[in-house]
């Protein structure tokens, strides 16, 4: 069984971090090794959507479709692979009086070449990750903040 659980704050409103660390055409932006993300169906996602994940990990070129069989908004997003192993991933955010946590969570029982390599796999998706969420807060929070009253 590997499980990763990574987290980190970014000073931004919830509902901004929310809805794009949640939507697949961004992806590419702050997860450098996503080569495509959409979802079936196009337009913004819900329990049912597919989305469709072509990645490179360990020098190795990775597809796989999730269900995102889980959507609280601005709060859970869970979808579940089948492939290249089962595995649940969920997105969380909270808000915080600085802005937001978000925390990634990944569980899932590595099979044929992941399953050789598990000894390692926990490492490597734990740093990987790490520095997808570092990439995402710069993102975020060199964004301009959003102009309020007149």
């Amino acid at each position: 069984m590997l499980k990763v659980e990574i987290s980190s704050e970014i000073k931004r409103p919830v509902e901004e971090v929310f809805a794009y660390g949640t939507d697949p055409v961004k992806a590419r932006e702050w997860r450098p090794a996503v080569l495509e993300c959409r979802a079936e169906p196009p337009g913004p996602i819900h329990v049912g959507s597919k989305i469709h994940t072509v990645l490179m990990f360990l020098g190795r070129r990775i597809q796989g479709t999730a269900d995102v069989t889980e959507l609280v908004p601005n709060k859970k997003l869970v979808q579940k692979a089948r492939s290249p192993f089962p595995m649940e991933l969920s997105f969380l955010a909270e808000p915080t009086a600085g802005g937001t946590k978000v925390t990634l969570e990944a569980v899932g029982e590595p099979g044929g070449f992941f399953k050789v390599a598990q000894p390692v796999l926990g490492r490597v998706v734990k740093k990987q990750g790490q520095a997808e969420l570092d990439k995402m807060k710069a993102l975020l929070e060199a964004r301009e903040p959003a102009k309020t009253g007149n």
